[in-house]
């Protein structure tokens, strides 16, 4: 596990952010004070809700449910065990049991949606120091704990859904230090080990769905401070560090912009402060002057809005917990989900 891996979680809590159709805006689950709390906007503004899940004490990770119509949540429970939220009718049901055989969790939780199983999945990293997949199944929880030993024992995780696999995939930090990419071809995990070399990992790891190039792509802040792009080109991986100027020392996290038709890559600098990378007019285009004067000191979230199209930046800043938003393609902030002038 990357050294600074834990930062963000042990530190500052973890947060996860998703976008709600149904509301037509972003809502995030973020760690307060050991309570996991749900920031949500209806009637015009924002709303707190921090009685429906407990205690947390690790990682956090939610994902947007189509056959519910709402966001559910993932997350380490106060007995160190993955909890899953959701709601089938109306009100929050709690799942604490179902994942128990993965033992309590060691580090990270990632879930992504699965449409071919109409259900939401989870990769986690168990008590043994593993990842571990749970995935719905003839209408149950089934687990998959042994087709990721390759990798060995697991640091950062982030998962995603390929389209053209018809199936998720999940990019971790293997014991070795370097990006592990797990994905399904003719209907069995298949193992890349070696396609990341080109520096080891510092903090986390950012998997994006490019719907362009029809592929995943993933980026991270290497423990060189630079930032590290793989996608793919004409079939095989291709790395960009050298369009990315800014050195990084923290966390990472990448969007996909529909608008734009392309990744967007957003990372702490080594000054703590946010800067943002897309592709406006066909090459890397910098942004930092949006996010001056929010200092990140916790974790870093994406997540693209359609309604407005552009993304949102939530993070924990050094004076408030803030969600950066686009209006006319500027990012505007708001320090504090409880003001209403979002």
């Amino acid at each position: 596990m990357p050294k600074n891996y834990n930062k963000a979680i042990d530190v500052y809590g973890s947060s996860s952010a998703v976008y709600e159709p149904q509301r037509t805006h972003t809502a995030c689950f973020t760690n307060v004070g050991g309570t996991l709390t749900y920031y949500y906007v209806s009637g015009g503004k924002w709303n707190t809700d921090n009685q429906s899940f407990g205690k947390v004490k690790g990682d956090v990770s939610s994902v947007y449910e189509p056959q519910r119509t709402h966001s559910a949540v993932f997350y380490v429970g106060g007995d160190g065990y993955l909890h899953y939220n959701y709601v089938p009718s109306g009100s929050w049901a709690k799942d604490a049991s179902s994942f128990k055989s993965a033992g309590r969790v060691s580090g990270a939780v990632s879930a992504v949606y699965e449409p071919q199983r109409t259900h939401s999945a989870v990769f986690v990293v168990g008590e043994d120091g593993y990842l571990h997949y749970f995935y719905v199944a003839n209408g149950s929880w089934q687990h998959d704990g042994s087709s990721f030993k390759k990798a060995g024992k697991v640091g950062a995780v982030s998962a995603i859904f390929e389209p053209q696999r018809n199936h998720s995939a999940v990019f971790v930090v293997g014991e070795d230090g370097y990006v592990h990419y797990f994905y399904v071809t003719n209907g069995s995990w298949q193992h890349d080990g070696s396609s990341f070399k080109s520096a080891k990992v510092l903090t986390n790891v950012a998997a994006v769905y490019e719907k362009q190039r029809r592929h995943a792509a993933v980026a991270f802040s290497g423990v060189d401070n630079k930032i590290h792009y793989y996608y793919l080109n004409s079939g095989s991986w291709a790395l960009d560090k050298s369009s990315f100027k800014h050195k990084a020392n923290g966390v990472v996290a990448t969007s996909f912009n529909d608008d734009l038709n392309h990744t967007e890559i957003y990372y702490e600098t080594s000054k703590d402060q946010i800067v943002k990378y897309h592709v406006p007019n066909g090459s890397w285009e910098s942004v930092e002057d949006e996010y001056n004067g929010h200092d990140v000191k916790g974790t870093l979230t994406t997540v693209y809005e359609p309604h407005r199209k552009g993304t949102a930046v939530l993070y924990q800043g050094a004076k408030a917990f803030t969600y950066h938003y686009p209006v006319n393609g500027v990012s505007t902030d708001v320090s504090s989900f409880n003001k209403n002038n979002y």
